[in-house]
């Protein structure tokens, strides 16, 4: 990804080709500086979306790390020991256990392995790995220290608003379509091809009315005896025509009559396989869809010259290949099998020659690529690679972009049973369709500063991302799809069925560190001793309800390493000599003292403790397990639904509070 402009530029001087490397467009560089706006609050009822996760909210200041000090000692200034944990489950709680050998060498897959993560088999090694544990508790010393915003997957998306209700429909026609021309289509059209390790597109011929692209209905192609696979393509020979007005009809559901309105395009009459008379010009008729259900359909001339042959950025290569919502055909790999190109559509934005970028589609009204991906919309003061946040002081940083990289001074032990004695397993159950996050979903994903749905933010707009994702407590109860039917019917979408362990189940672990100041082991426990009423979430199907867990942290013990070493010859007598120091309370003060120094006045916001401030009130409310059942209760956090009694609630595009506000 970091050569992909030096890339570019090496293959164009070898295709003899002047085209220049792709910078940042201007809107990405505002992105960079821009700052975080308030999330709107007054939202209206019948405008309030509901989901089973919400966000923290971005904080506006970084508060950075003390100096660490070299890790090839230990420091007496530091603290070193263990936090001795006792875990409980609230709800039943489940992570999916790894391939034994076996399973291995047959190519079965992990989500194909419903039981519960027990290394060796049996019940009795049942566990929570110290990664799950790991994750979960950086995630949320990440949020309580003021520290960057770095869990999240920097990509590209993609959107289709032709018909949406929000502003996004202005924003995918203005590109797509020109309005004033009864829609008239801005797209262009082309030829994608691989050449190497790069990808191009040559531009269709224009013919003499600057033409590119036609339309064609079903009926004509059908006639001619012509089948096209659904969004695929066929050479045929056409005459060209030029654009005209075309009256079309649409269906008013308030008075049920049909509504006349135009749209312009050049439409073609009569196709053929070879050329004849009347059908002399070479082109491509490109599915659209299913022949019959789609009743129009596109041509385009063939290719043009190949000095305006486009170099696609690797960037828009690789955003195109996430795009994990596109249900139609892939066009990278259709490639492969045409070496002569796929027909593709297409449009450039960018304000300059220098920073032209491609969004391409396989028919005319493709996803267009947002000009700012995810990471653009996150403040450049949030992922400043020169600061180093306490988060990154205590769980170590990987070597990036040059930078010095170090390791952790927090190692989380597996949480093992308690009782090994009692198998805790529930029988295993496919469990309710999840939806996979869908970060498209702006009106839950970015900071929105209204509800009028004709002023959302989306990823074209300036504005930032709402915070850290997280999940509302639940009961953990009908987590189980019963209806044996729909499972069955739904069978894609009920990959393998999964055994929790039951609500109840215990466990115990141990957390090690080493040469931690006050504050930074106060900011570990700061998050493993939550307020009363609050927990944790760890595992899967947090959607569901599953994976509530309450952890308290039962012992805290310092080690003296100095009296410890000087024990080391003392044979049987070896131990781990414990000094005095802090309580745990009084380490989370030193921890709440210093963040509370660090961060802004406007933050703090009067408040007298850590949690009282704007951002961790919101954090409480998540973590609060009796809050949360009761919101589940009034069915305030449960997915909204494309099909119900209220219809499709995704198409109000409907704004997601605060916490607080739900």
């Amino acid at each position: 990804m970091e050569d992909w402009k030096a890339n570019l530029g090496q293959y164009a001087r070898k295709q003899g080709m002047e085209v220049s490397p792709t910078p940042e467009t201007p809107a990405q560089m505002q992105g960079k500086s821009r700052k975080v706006p308030p999330h709107f609050t007054e939202i209206k009822p019948g405008r309030k979306a509901r989901a089973p996760y919400n966000f923290i909210p971005l904080n506006e200041t970084v508060v950075p790390a003390e100096p660490m000090g070299s890790n090839d000692q230990y420091h007496e200034n530091r603290h070193t020991g263990y936090i001795e944990c006792h875990m409980k489950a609230l709800t039943p709680l489940y992570i999916r256990d790894s391939l034994n050998e076996s399973q291995v060498e047959a190519r079965q897959e992990a989500k194909n392995n419903s039981d519960f993560f027990s290394p060796g088999g049996h019940f009795s090694h049942i566990r929570i790995p110290g990664s799950s544990l790991r994750g979960m508790i950086r995630t949320l010393v990440e949020i309580v220290s003021w520290s960057k915003f770095q869990c999240f997957e920097d990509r590209g998306l993609y959107y289709r608003g032709l018909a949406d209700k929000s502003n996004l429909r202005n924003e995918y026609q203005k590109y797509m379509v020109n309005r004033n021309d009864y829609y008239y289509p801005k797209i262009q059209a082309g030829f994608l091809q691989q050449k190497g390790f790069k990808y191009t597109i040559t531009p269709s011929k224009r013919d003499a009315q600057d033409t590119q692209i036609y339309r064609v209905d079903f009926k004509t192609v059908n006639g001619m005896g012509i089948v096209v696979d659904n969004f695929d393509f066929e050479v045929i020979y056409f005459k060209q025509v030029k654009p005209d007005d075309h009256t079309h009809y649409r269906l008013d559901r308030e008075t049920g009559e049909k509504v006349p309105y135009k749209l312009r395009y050049a439409l073609i009459e009569s196709v053929s396989t070879k050329v004849e008379t009347g059908n002399s010009e070479k082109g491509y008729l490109i599915s659209s869809g299913p022949f019959g259900k789609k009743h129009m359909h596109w041509i385009i001339n063939e290719p043009g010259p190949k000095k305006e042959t486009i170099i696609i950025a690797d960037v828009d290569i690789e955003y195109y290949r996430k795009d994990g919502d596109r249900k139609s055909p892939d066009l990278l790999e259709k490639v492969g099998s045409s070496p002569n190109g796929v027909p593709c559509f297409y449009v450039e934005w960018g304000d300059s020659k220098e920073n032209k970028r491609v969004s391409f589609g396989h028919t005319g009204m493709f996803r267009l690529a947002y000009h700012q991906s995810i990471g653009d919309l996150v403040p450049s003061f949030l992922t400043d690679e020169d600061k180093i946040d306490m988060t990154e002081a205590l769980f170590g940083k990987a070597a990036e972009k040059g930078k010095d990289s170090f390791a952790g001074r927090v190692f989380f032990e597996d949480a093992e049973l308690t009782d090994k004695t009692k198998d805790p397993r529930m029988e295993a159950e496919y469990p309710q369709i999840l939806s996979t996050p869908k970060p498209t979903t702006f009106q839950h994903y970015l900071v929105q500063e209204t509800d009028y749905i004709k002023k959302l933010n989306h990823y074209n707009e300036d504005t930032v991302l709402r915070g850290n994702k997280l999940y509302w407590h639940k009961s953990g109860k009908g987590w189980e799809e019963k209806d044996e039917k729909k499972i069955k019917e739904h069978e894609t979408q009920y990959p393998s069925k999964i055994r929790p362990v039951e609500e109840g189940t215990e466990f115990k672990s141990h957390i090690r560190f080493e040469n931690l100041l006050a504050e930074e082991l106060g900011a570990l426990l700061f998050v493993l001793d939550l307020p009363k009423g609050c927990a944790h979430k760890v595992g899967m199907a947090k959607p569901l309800g599953l994976g509530s867990v309450r952890i308290t942290p039962t012992k805290l013990c310092l080690s003296n390493r100095q009296e410890r070493y000087k024990s080391l010859f003392d044979g049987e007598n070896w131990s781990l000599p414990e000094k005095k120091g802090k309580t745990i309370q009084e380490f989370k003060k030193s921890f709440e003292s210093f963040v509370l120094k660090g961060i802004s006045e406007k933050e703090k916001d009067g408040a007298g403790s850590l949690w009282e401030t704007h951002r961790l009130r919101q954090l409480k409310v998540m973590l609060d397990v009796g809050h949360g059942k009761e919101l589940e209760k009034k069915g305030e956090i449960g997915y909204m639904q494309i099909e119900g009694p209220n219809n499709n609630e995704f198409k109000d595009r409907r704004v997601l509070p605060l916490p607080e506000k739900v």
